[in-house]
């Protein structure tokens, strides 16, 4: 299944991304988001994402998401094993819940949104993408529910906004924004 999703990740790179796109994907992109000028920092600053169509945006957005939200699986451990015996069971439920809310964004959210990207059913994946968008906020609303400080609203915040971009991408590709 791997080796499948890998050639098709390999053959969207072929036709889509190498591909320069006449248009200015990301300015267009960008203005219909919820936060332009963090979409167009984001953007500009992954390579390729310039020159390439909206499918090859949509699959580096889906890529970066993805290396994103699994750098915070990391951090949301640290943050339980800092004082294991001390830590406050509030604080420890939290990012308890946190955690799975992004190892579903990596391994279930991403990689369908990745298949539904490949089989350019666009409205699935404008569903998908919210999906991601939502999984930043049951996290932080894990937290406002118990009345606690996230340490996790930046991580939060930009999973959020990926999860925009990655929506409105696919509504474009649906021609529906």
């Amino acid at each position: 299944m791997k080796t499948t999703l890998f050639l098709n990740l390999f053959l969207l790179f072929c036709f889509f991304l190498i591909n320069p796109s006449k248009s200015d994907n990301i300015s267009n992109v960008c203005a219909k988001t919820k936060n332009p000028n963090f979409c167009t920092l984001t953007l500009e600053s992954i390579p390729n994402a310039k020159t390439s169509s909206l499918i090859g945006l949509e699959l580096i957005m889906l890529n970066f998401t993805r290396v994103k939200a699994n750098a915070t699986r990391p951090k949301i451990d640290a943050l339980i094993m800092k004082d294991p015996v001390h830590i406050p069971f509030e604080l420890l439920d939290s990012l308890t819940e946190c955690g799975f809310d992004y190892r579903n964004a990596v391994n279930l959210d991403l990689p369908q949104a990745t298949t539904l990207l490949v089989h350019k059913q666009f409205l699935e994946l404008s569903f998908m993408a919210n999906a991601t968008a939502d999984r930043g906020i049951m996290c932080e609303n894990e937290f406002k529910k118990r009345g606690i400080a996230s340490p996790l609203t930046k991580e939060n915040n930009e999973l959020i906004s990926f999860g925009n971009i990655m929506q409105v991408i696919a509504d474009i590709l649906r021609g529906t924004s």
